[in-house]
């Protein structure tokens, strides 16, 4: 038997036996590395990185040239070989490429053989020139060439074609033949019908069943037979996921084409975008806007639109219903009509005069008439609507009844008014009387024998006497103070030098302040004027400084701090004193009428309520802190004229 033995397999050659190999070697090699534009997408030139020596002696260059390829092949670019190398470095196919005509350097034309090596070209170089050039030789080759340059084209494009095919949202389906079989899905398609078998071959029937009851087979029919294509814009797509979830409704916007092939139809192509999103917001817009219009036309208010130049563009049914007006949609502006005519001219033209500031209008109130003939009191609000660019494109407005609001504010003034009266009247004439009392009261005393005026019995009468009669003269001054207060609301603000109005105060205090030993400090220099009714403004400045000083602490001089600072809204005025300071409990009774929380000092008990009443009337805050055997600080909070305006 004869003996055979296995071949041990060869090992693979070193660097340095390659390059010998390459030396050696009659073939031209060349290895050479793209050059891209900015931008990194277009091959603008390729680099020699390396040419053995066939290369060199046909090239006439070194084995590491700095030269680059199109310094060499001038022309390279117009005979089609920098696309062809792009070509095979892009698609990774080796190709055969024959220079139309001759380099300028060489004698006859250039075959180039190339293929992809990681992100550079190996390169094979043949010069014809030796070969004979027979004119069906050089034909043949130049038909070659043509036919390689035109397959990388091809797969280029092809590439190209299925890059954005994979990228594109749209779906894109092809299918072919009468039973409309799949032949291509792109991945948005496979996206769609995740958790299908899509076969290619099947039909579309097979595929997706619904097509045939939602009448989409139906229409790939009648493309197929009649060649024109269809449409649908939002058009619903109810899909059954095969894991046994609920049919879900989609929409899409899409286009049914045939193609042809040898002029005969081939297939449909569906191309189509998912619009489900958009359809959804659409039709949320849609629900919105009728909610919006049935609480429009129902809600008890009156609501109205203009034009820039104040003409009604849209009235609520809540206005008609109520007033019984029934304009068409050209005269809406009839609504003027159901203003009391006393009212109209005035109302009109504060309208007239808002329009031309193109900024938020708040009526005078104004009577409008109801369906039954009544007049009614109302209140109108308006507020411009601009574009995005800032165009004025007119007035959203609210009309209001207050009918009941105004009739209670009128009762309630002549509420007050009676009440003023009756204060007036009551301390008017019960001072008299009292004065009598108390002038009978002394009389009686200087009649009085001394002996009598001793009597045990005696003195201790007389004195509940003179009690009796002190008390009535403070119910009557109380009596006074709030009719004072009533009055106090309407004054007028005017601008006042606030130093010199605390100062006046101050010298008022100053019997006070002797006899307390009190130390008054004001610094109102970040606030000198201030705009308030004068006689409001020395109520409070007099109540909480006399306050300080009456409600001193025993063991130490009073000390008290007046002090002003204010913002772009408001002013603040600060009383801080060290006397006998309040508790908690103390402090929430603090601005009750009548309400004395100290009887060792004389008071009315209604100083603070004025105060209180004044502040609150004109728009601000009154607060206090305080701690007992500390002291209190009160702070007035007032808005500034803009604010308050």
């Amino acid at each position: 038997m004869p003996l055979t033995s296995a071949r041990a397999p060869l090992a693979l050659p070193s660097s340095d036996e390659l390059l010998a190999l390459l030396d050696v070697s009659q073939t031209a090699l060349a290895l050479i590395c793209p050059r891209y534009a900015d931008d990194n997408q277009a091959i603008i030139n390729f680099s020699f990185e390396y040419l053995n020596p066939a290369a060199q002696r046909l090239l006439d260059l070194s084995d590491y040239p700095e030269t680059a390829f199109l310094a060499c092949f001038p022309h390279a670019s117009e005979a089609r070989v920098l696309a062809f190398l792009g070509g095979v470095l892009e698609t990774g196919q080796p190709g055969y490429f024959e220079c139309p005509g001759p380099p300028e350097s060489l004698a006859a034309p250039l075959c180039i053989e190339a293929s992809r090596q990681a992100k550079r070209l190996v390169v094979k170089l043949c010069c014809t020139g030796q070969l004979a050039q027979l004119p069906m030789e050089a034909a043949l080759r130049a038909s070659r060439a043509r036919e390689q340059l035109a397959q990388v084209d091809a797969q280029r494009q092809r590439a190209s074609l299925e890059r954005f095919m994979g990228q594109t949202q749209a779906i894109v389906c092809i299918l072919r033949g009468p039973a409309h079989r799949l032949e291509y899905g792109n991945p948005a398609y496979q996206r769609l019908f995740s958790g299908r078998h899509l076969t290619p071959g099947f039909p579309v029937a097979v595929l997706h069943p619904e097509a045939v009851a939602q009448g989409i087979v139906a229409r790939l029919d009648d493309v197929y037979t009649s060649g024109k294509s269809s449409f649908g814009v939002a058009q619903p797509l109810t899909l059954t996921p095969p894991d046994g979830q609920p049919p879900l409704t989609r929409y899409f916007t899409f286009s049914y084409d045939a193609y042809l092939e040898d002029g005969r139809t081939a297939g449909v192509s569906i191309f189509a975008y998912d619009v489900t999103d958009q359809v959804h917001g659409r039709q949320q817009a849609t629900r919105a806007a009728t909610e919006i219009q049935l609480v429009m036309a129902n809600v008890p208010v009156f609501l109205f639109r203009t034009d820039p130049a104040g003409r009604m563009t849209y009235v609520n049914e809540a206005l008609f219903e109520w007033s019984g007006l029934a304009p068409g949609p050209t005269d809406l502006d009839r609504v003027w009509d159901t203003v009391h005519p006393d009212d109209a001219p005035a109302l009109r033209a504060a309208f007239k005069a808002s329009l031309a500031t193109a900024q938020g209008w708040e009526s005078p109130v104004y009577r409008i008439r109801r369906r039954d003939g009544e007049y009614r009191w109302s209140l109108t609000r308006t507020q411009p609507n601009f574009r995005a660019d800032g165009q004025l494109v007119g007035y959203s407005g609210v009309n209001i009844e207050i009918h009941k609001q105004i009739e209670m504010q009128r009762q309630l003034t002549r509420v007050n008014a009676d009440l003023d009266m009756f204060i007036y009247t009551a301390s008017h004439d019960l001072k008299a009387p009292i004065s009598n009392l108390e002038g009978l009261l002394h009389a009686l005393l200087e009649e009085l024998p001394a002996e009598v005026r001793q009597a045990p019995f005696v003195q201790p009468m007389l004195e509940r006497m003179q009690r009796s009669v002190d008390r009535f003269k403070l119910t009557i001054a109380q009596l006074t103070d709030v009719s004072r207060l009533q009055q106090a609301q309407t004054q007028p603000a005017e601008t006042m030098d606030l130093a010199a109005l605390v100062e006046d105060v101050r010298l008022d205090l100053a019997p006070a302040l002797a006899d307390a030993g009190a130390q008054l400090t004001v610094d109102v220099e970040a606030c000198p004027h201030m705009s308030f009714a004068p006689k409001n403004l020395r109520c409070i400045v007099y109540n909480l400084l006399s306050n300080a000083v009456k409600y001193r602490h025993p063991d130490r001089p009073p000390l008290v701090l007046l002090r002003c600072h204010s913002s772009a809204h408001t002013i603040v005025l600060e009383v801080q004193d060290n006397g006998l300071g309040l508790t908690t409990s103390q402090q929430g009774k603090l601005f009750g009428m009548f309400r004395r929380l100290h009887d060792h000092v004389e008071g009315s008990g209604i100083g603070l309520y004025m105060v209180k009443r004044i502040v609150e009337n004109a728009g601000g805050t009154i607060a206090v802190h305080s701690a007992p055997g500390v002291g209190s600080t009160f702070t007035v909070s007032l808005p500034a004229p803009s604010s308050a305006s």
